[in-house]
């Protein structure tokens, strides 16, 4: 008898443990026909019924069976809803208590998280509406003005050709300046749109199998004529035994373009030149001049955008600091790598690499 007593008190007590008063949560304990038998302050508070025993669990709950109860309380599970009760949100947590044969519904008010849920998710629809927009604005950017440009350039050369015979020597210099400064501008607003989309994750790039020392020899052709312009020799060295890798094509031809921009921009005298290898499951192309060279203090900020050695209007080389910093990212989009040896007043030598397709 003794024991029995004792087993019934240990019962009460880990009957009333699960049960709190105190707690600023409402809490109900719901016994097996789904009735509220008690409450705390909190719960009677959110009921706002003077006498709420008796009451339901649909008062709370409206979407929860009578069997929902039962399997709930007899098999110990739980179940969560979310309740909206004017002008609060909350959240309750239904548990069996099978030696009880009750269940307690924990509620909790996450109102405040719920406005907080909200705002997120306006925050990303907002993201995504403007990461569309800037899609849209980009690529518009790109067709409205690289396409005007291209047929003023087309235009050009077509009306120099037709007229390269009774054309003057003044009018001469006059399409070539218009042909300059056309490819100037294009290549300006190439490099800016390009950046633009690197840098706003916008840039795609499709990896696949090419022959890089044929895309490089294809590109020499026409910065031949600018080296020649110059009267530097470009020199080109292949020694590849394995000429492919896997890399996007525009990011490839938009790299090489920029380093050997860069070197005959900033090469008065002397030589270019490009070589062509393979080592140690790897494809390297090195771009190297008799230029003016950079210098140490410079060289730590090579890849920032923007930067130039020299600024100000009276800087003495055109440019706008992108090349670099382009090629770099994209070298990076495309598992590449880049290293720089330059010594002021010695010329500079770029060597990128990509894994070598065997």
């Amino acid at each position: 008898m003794r024991q029995e007593q004792q087993n019934f008190r240990l019962q009460q007590a880990e009957y009333m443990a699960l049960f709190s008063e105190s707690d600023p949560d409402p809490v109900y304990r719901i016994d097996l026909n789904g009735k509220i038998i008690h409450t705390n302050l909190p719960g009677s508070a959110l009921l706002n019924k003077p006498n709420y025993i008796g009451s339901s669990i649909h008062d709370i709950i409206s979407d929860i069976s009578y069997k929902d109860v039962e399997d709930i309380i007899n098999g110990g599970g739980s179940k969560e809803y979310t309740i909206f009760m004017n002008p609060k949100v909350y959240r309750f947590i239904f548990r069996g208590i099978p030696k009880m044969k009750v269940g307690h519904l924990y509620g909790s008010d996450i109102t405040e998280l719920k406005e907080k849920e909200r705002a997120l998710i306006a925050a990303v629809q907002k993201a995504e509406n403007s990461e569309r927009l800037k899609d849209h604005f980009l690529s518009q950017m790109s067709h409205e003005i690289r396409s005007p440009l291209n047929s003023i350039l087309g235009f050009n050369s077509i009306i120099q050709e037709e007229l390269k015979d009774s054309i003057p020597d003044e009018l001469k210099s006059i399409f070539s300046s218009v042909d300059n400064s056309g490819k100037r501008l294009y290549r300006t607003i190439d490099l800016n749109l390009n950046m633009a989309m690197v840098m706003t994750d916008t840039m795609k790039v499709n990896p696949q199998k090419l022959n890089l020392p044929e895309i490089v020899q294809h590109l020499l052709i026409e910065y031949r004529h600018y080296a020649k312009e110059k009267q530097l020799n470009l020199f080109f060295e292949n020694n590849c035994q394995n000429p492919q890798a896997e890399v996007d094509h525009y990011s490839f031809v938009t790299i090489i373009q920029n380093l050997i921009d860069n070197s005959i921009k900033y090469t008065n005298t002397g030589e270019i030149r490009v070589g062509i290898w393979n080592s140690n499951n790897k494809l390297f192309i090195s771009i190297s001049d008799t230029g003016i060279g950079i210098s140490e203090e410079y060289k730590s900020k090579l890849f920032n955008v923007f930067s130039q050695e020299v600024t100000g209007y009276g800087r003495p080389f055109e440019g706008n600091g992108l090349g670099l910093a382009l090629s770099k990212r994209l070298l990076e989009l495309n598992k590449g790598e880049i290293e720089v040896v330059s010594q002021k007043g010695a010329g500079s030598t770029f060597t990128i690499s990509f894994n070598s397709i065997t």
